[in-house]
């Protein structure tokens, strides 16, 4: 698995996951939270070992469960001779070099700050350069949404307006995505 444990069971009630579940579970976890809740514990009981993206990450849930938990990095390699399975939302993709940030509005935007995010992105790339483009993910971001509790999320729908570099995408991800 590669969600946050609270997410599992959503992708555990969908029939596909039952037939095609690996005999060994190995959930890889991202959250950054210093305690988890009593919910993602007993999901981390669940696995057969966790793997975290960063030492401190590892931290956070060695500290929750008796489970292995080892760090294992992020970093994968795109084969240059795979298809490009974004080439839909973003054809030329190859052709630029492209930044990707990422987060969740429960967490809040001030805490995360995509606003400095795509402030610095425009600060180092004027509109001149097209070879690159920052895609802003986000799972759903209402109006008024309690983790913009200062307005900040109009300054990102402002950016991605006036510059099409910028590619908001606002959606979770499908269970084929995963």
């Amino acid at each position: 698995f590669m969600v946050n444990p609270e997410n599992i069971g959503a992708i555990a009630a969908n029939p596909v996951f039952n037939t095609a579940m690996a005999q060994r579970r190995i959930g890889f976890f991202l959250s950054e939270a210093q305690s988890l809740l009593p919910a993602q514990v007993a999901v981390c009981d669940t696995m057969d070992e966790i793997w975290t993206p960063s030492s401190f990450v590892r931290d956070i849930y060695a500290a929750h469960t008796s489970r292995p938990v080892r760090c294992v990095g992020k970093a994968l390699q795109w084969p240059d001779h795979a298809p490009d399975p974004y080439q839909h939302f973003m054809p030329g993709r190859r052709n630029r070099f492209v930044f990707l940030t990422s987060f969740d509005p429960n967490s809040w935007l001030r805490r995360k700050n995509p606003t400095a995010v795509v402030a610095a992105f425009l600060q180092a790339f004027p509109p001149q350069e097209q070879d690159v483009a920052l895609v802003v993910k986000v799972p759903g971001m209402a109006l008024n949404h309690p983790g913009d509790p200062f307005g900040e999320w109009a300054l990102i729908e402002d950016a991605v307006a006036r510059d099409p570099r910028i590619i908001l995408r606002e959606e979770h991800a499908t269970f084929q995505d995963y």
